[in-house]
């Protein structure tokens, strides 16, 4: 952190090479990852179904890693892995048929559900487990508190609840 902004809040996953670079709150939810088809895809039942497949990522992030590391280590003869700034973007090569599937974390998979009706599904369940966190420079200990003692209020008075309901609708 460069030390402009006191918090990164931004569905920041908790890797264990980031925790070396930064400190991050208590996870503030579960975000596994998720592979979202058309809605009237049939054909991609799990992660070994994207052989032969185009997918579309965010860019360095965890999706794209799992993407990257199926079509390198793991065997699947993915076709193709186009790589966008925006997490929004990748969706709309999938509804522009101009990629098979999206590989994305469940949070944000579940939004663009919300704001496209009818037009996305999610394949199954999420095929890994990850939590985001908000991360703080290392140095910034007595800010972790509070930020830790905030997330806790939402938890405990209902808020958080609420909240989740309004932006993911689960």
């Amino acid at each position: 952190m460069s030390g402009n902004y006191n918090v990164i809040a931004s569905g920041m996953t908790i890797t264990d090479e980031r925790k070396e670079v930064v400190n991050f709150s208590e996870p503030y939810i579960n975000a596994g990852l998720v592979i979202i088809t058309r809605a009237g895809e049939q054909g991609i039942k799990g992660p070994e179904d994207l052989d032969g497949k185009r997918l579309a990522v965010q860019i360095n992030s965890t999706g794209d890693l799992a993407a990257t590391k199926m079509q390198e280590e793991e065997g699947i003869g993915i076709v193709s892995i186009k790589r966008f700034n925006q997490a929004t973007d990748p969706f709309l090569e999938l509804k522009n048929g101009a990629a098979d599937a999206v590989v994305m974390d469940l949070p944000v998979a579940g939004a663009q559900m919300k704001a496209s009706p009818g037009v996305y599904k999610i394949i199954g369940e999420a095929f890994t487990t990850e939590e985001y966190g908000l991360a703080l420079r290392k140095s910034d200990t007595e800010l972790l508190k509070k930020v830790n003692n905030a997330l806790a209020a939402l938890k405990t008075n209902g808020k958080y609840d609420e909240l989740y309901q309004q932006y993911f609708g689960e």
